[in-house]
């Protein structure tokens, strides 16, 4: 099945990994189709600038999301300040209402979706 190639104008064959490994007699050939796949889609990779933008994002969204995740599993809690006093609580939900607040959007004339 061909299909466009997300990152350039190249056509290129729709294999997916996951129905790759497991269709070969021996090991070495999985790995030889998987080798094949990643040179063929390194070849047809074009970088644009939008890539660094969204890259910036991700590790600006992802990265206080990860630590986050260590700090809960470090201190074996299901959620953020779980086992913290409640004027810690109350000022992080403080805060995180100031933020949204500050960092909204602010027009006037906003358009609305479903206008009734």
């Amino acid at each position: 099945m061909e299909t466009r190639c997300a990152f350039g104008s190249h056509r290129i064959a729709h294999r997916c990994p996951c129905q790759t490994v497991g269709r070969a007699a021996y090991v070495n050939d999985n790995v030889r189709t998987l080798r094949n796949m990643a040179t063929e889609l390194r070849s047809t990779i074009i970088w644009r600038p939008e890539f660094w933008i969204a890259f910036k994002f991700l590790v600006i969204f992802r990265v206080p999301l990860f630590i986050m995740d260590l700090v809960i599993e470090y201190r074996s809690e299901e959620y953020v300040l779980e086992r913290s006093n409640n004027l810690y609580r109350v000022a992080y939900a403080t805060s995180i209402l100031v933020l949204v607040t500050l960092f909204s959007g602010n027009q006037i004339n906003a358009f609305i979706y479903f206008q009734f």
